[in-house]
């Protein structure tokens, strides 16, 4: 998936909290600032650790499993890594492959 279409799912996990218009994220107007505030690149990582927040322990399980292989592949294309490494790739994942393992698991289609 796109940048575009990952803020997209966003929008969806989190619908009272960020918006998406205007080809970007913005913030749910409720917050207090008088023009609606564009969601920066530095807290796409959290908007992702909010939606995480909502999974069931089932949805984590699985949550868990998506991210782990997309950041394997992504990172060790062709390469050999050990089980160790496992638990570190996770933790490093990029909002991108967060976003992406948190929509297969909540079922979002953009």
């Amino acid at each position: 998936m796109t940048d575009d279409k990952l803020k997209q799912a966003l929008a969806k996990m989190l619908p009272e909290t960020v918006e998406y218009r205007d080809d970007d994220l913005y913030w749910v107007a409720d917050r207090g600032y008088e023009m609606p505030q564009r969601v920066i690149d530095t807290e796409l990582l959290h908007l992702c650790a909010l939606v995480e927040d909502t999974l069931s322990e089932s949805e984590y399980e699985a949550y868990g499993e998506n991210i782990t292989t997309n950041a394997i592949a992504d990172r060790f294309r062709g390469s050999r890594f050990s089980a160790s490494d496992d638990l570190k790739i996770t933790l490093s994942a990029t909002w991108q492959q967060r976003a992406t393992a948190l929509a297969r698991v909540k079922g979002i289609e953009v």
